[in-house]
């Protein structure tokens, strides 16, 4: 149906002025927020120089304060050894950042040179004992000025030659001054300075921990040296300390600010610039977000303008269109209804029966006469409890939906069948109780199919229980036949073994090598038969004992029984604190075969490592034993617990491919299972669990 144009004036212009004015506007603002982003950003720049040229002169004054102590030492003492200055310098360095500083120093006075009597710490500063510190241009410099000043002196930034060579450091002096009084020998004042306590700070460090984490919201600094009060020589502009190592950064103005900062005589300038990444992206994005936010608000409003125009005639055209479409659910619905095996019924609020569905009987084949009128409690209704029926009118009288209230009923064909009835409750639109509206099915051959299936199960029961029974005297047969001719064949293969080696011994000169080649192979593969036997009774014999195990102590016990080899240093983690219920003696087994075999396969390792510990793998309790040795081929996982299969030649790993068929069957007697992972090179770790 085609939606005719829009007939009057403001609705052919309304649209293209609104566009024109939303654009405007939308650029206004986005130009408003930039220029609210570029006022902010710069505020918070210039506030961060203040705060950065604050902290560095705090730092530096708390250098000078540390010196000071120093200082104190020497005044308060009669005379002041190399031991007590070397604790005191240990206790100050223990109290700061040892890193940042550098060197602490006494120096005296030698005629007319001061020269380093005291260094700490010692170790690295030997070269500094006894030396003359004018031959220091630095520190020459910083001389004539504290000589000169008398008070707490800073030298310039200057580059340190001792390790770490190439930071940037400073030299604080403060002078000692001599006293007539020998159990005081200097004072902080006098006339002519006789000593010297000295400081050098790497202040590369310093402003090294400050810049760091501003380079990581990407704001970078930069210390200039300017002027010196002291010297007519001009620096040569060049930073001392830079965060963006020369870097050429893309900044606008607004995002820089520079400070001058006095600093005990020194005049620098900080520098600080900042990268548009550093603002936040919220407030970064803040002008292209309000211009893409206006733009849509302008392009929805003017879709809304055109829009307008049609409602009308689309909504009555919809109204039609919905009018027919409640016809056609109407009739739906009523087909449904009279195709469905369902019935549909309504009571009143006092919980008589105001509708039924069907005509004389309803799809329960009970008449619908014999029911309107009437509770469900009032209904020849058999098959249900006293005890159910307070329960379904407390239901009821509570005003709660119920779902299948199963009871029995004679139909009209005269039989009893089994009917199953739901419902929710109907309130009216002022939300007062106006009865229950529900749906009822019969059940009867759904009743009479469970009434089937429960006889098949007991039936089926039976034959199981009687069919375990059976399995289980064969199995115990088959045990004790296995026990049985393991125990035949180890006299045998014992005499074998025997005489074989009373043959190697007593005949040996009358036999050539090969006949005692051939001995000696006799005797490995009757003991290597041996010890299949006695795996095999093992095997027969298994029976559950169980109690409270500690498997990490019984793990740390198989620990202490594998073989000692001096050549080997392999790392074992025993989880402490494991318990299990399980037969202690088996559970010995299952751990020997598990660590041997670590042990075994970790042999062509570097650097061995054996764990056992115990982890919860989708809500069950699950024990393992891990290492980093050989592995295996996990498309062979299927032959491990087989039993006498094998992955490995016998002259590469020595074994019966026994053990762990042994461990699989003690896991399974437990009621636990076992699996295993890993790779070729890659070490394997071995799963189990206990029931």
């Amino acid at each position: 149906m085609k939606a005719p144009r829009l007939p009057t004036r403001l609705t052919r212009w309304a649209a293209p002025v609104l566009l024109a004015a939303g654009l405007g506007v939308s650029f206004g603002l986005a130009w408003l927020a930039q220029s609210a982003q570029e006022q902010r950003a710069g505020q918070n720049v210039s506030i961060m120089a203040e705060q950065i040229g604050r902290e560095i002169r705090n730092d530096i004054a708390a250098y000078g304060t540390t010196l000071r102590g120093l200082h104190g030492l020497f005044i308060s003492s009669t005379e002041v050894d190399r031991e007590e200055f070397r604790q005191y310098i240990k206790l100050l360095r223990l109290q700061h950042d040892a890193a940042l500083l550098q060197r602490f120093s006494f120096i005296e006075r030698q005629g007319e040179a001061f020269v380093v009597k005291y260094a700490e710490p010692l170790a690295g500063n030997e070269a500094f004992l006894g030396i003359r510190i004018a031959d220091f241009p630095p520190a020459r410099d910083t001389l004539a000025r504290v000589l000169a000043g008398g008070n707490l002196t800073l030298s310039a930034p200057f580059r340190m030659q001792q390790p770490p060579s190439g930071d940037t450091g400073l030299i604080l002096y403060l002078p000692l001054y001599a006293t007539d009084d020998p159990a005081r020998p200097y004072a902080a004042t006098g006339r002519r300075a006789t000593a010297l306590v000295g400081l050098i700070i790497n202040l590369e460090r310093t402003l090294r921990d400050i810049a760091e984490p501003l380079v990581q919201r990407h704001v970078y600094l930069r210390l200039t040296e300017l002027e010196r009060a002291w010297d007519t020589v001009a620096t040569d502009g060049r930073p001392f300390f830079d965060s963006a190592q020369g870097a050429m950064l893309a900044a606008p103005p607004w995002l820089t600010a520079s400070r001058e900062l006095e600093v005990l005589g020194n005049r620098w300038r900080l520098d600080i610039t900042a990268e548009p990444a550093s603002i936040p992206p919220a407030t970064r994005f803040a002008p292209q977000l309000t211009l893409a936010l206006g733009l849509t608000l302008t392009l929805l409003l003017y879709l809304l303008v055109r829009t307008l125009g049609r409602v009308g005639t689309l909504a009555t055209a919809k109204a039609e269109q919905a009018t027919s479409e409640l016809g056609r659910s109407e009739a739906m619905f009523r087909d449904l209804v009279e195709l469905s095996s369902d019935w549909f019924w309504e009571q009143g609020a006092n919980f008589r029966y105001t509708a039924m569905s069907g005509g004389v009987v309803n799809k329960g084949n009970f008449p619908v006469e014999a029911t309107l009128g009437k509770a469900r409690w009032e209904l020849p209704i058999v098959g249900v409890s006293e005890d159910e029926w307070a329960r379904h009118r407390t239901q009821l009288e509570r005003h709660e939906p119920f779902r299948d209230f199963v009871y029995q009923i004679r139909a009209a064909d005269g039989l009893l069948h089994w009917y199953a009835a739901s419902g929710n409750p109907v309130f009216d639109a002022e939300g007062r109780f106006a009865g229950y509206r529900g749906t009822g099915h019969d059940i009867t051959r759904s009743r009479q199919a469970e009434q089937a299936l429960r006889r098949f199960n007991a039936e089926l029961e039976r034959r199981v229980a009687e069919r375990t029974a059976a399995l289980t005297a064969s199995n115990k047969e088959l045990e004790a036949f296995s026990y049985s001719v393991s125990h035949d064949l180890r006299a045998p293969l014992r005499a074998i073994d025997g005489f074989a080696h009373i043959l190697a011994e007593d005949y040996a000169d009358r036999l050539d090598a090969a006949a005692l080649g051939h001995l000696a192979r006799i005797r490995t593969a009757s003991q290597r038969m041996s010890l299949t036997t006695d795996i095999m009774m093992e095997l027969a014999r298994i029976d559950i004992e169980r109690e409270d195990v500690d498997l990490s102590t019984l793990a740390a016990t198989v620990v202490a029984e594998l073989p000692e080899d001096d050549g080997r240093r392999v790392e074992f983690l025993i989880a402490p604190g494991i318990r299990a219920s399980a037969d202690r003696r088996l559970m010995h087994i299952v751990l020997q075969n598990l660590l041997h075999n670590a042990w075994k396969f970790t042999e062509r390792t570097a650097g061995p490592r054996i764990e056992f510990g115990e982890a919860a793998l989708d809500g069950e309790r699950v024990f393992y034993v891990r290492d980093n040795g050989t592995g295996f081929d996990p498309a062979h996982a299927g032959k491990l617990f087989g039993a006498f299969q094998r992955l490995h030649r016998p002259d590469e790993f020595a074994g019966t491919g026994i053990g762990l068929a042994t461990v699989q069957r003690i896991v399974q007697r437990h009621g636990g299972r076992i699996w295993a992972e890993g790779a070729v090179g890659r070490g394997a770790v071995f799963y189990f669990t206990l029931g």
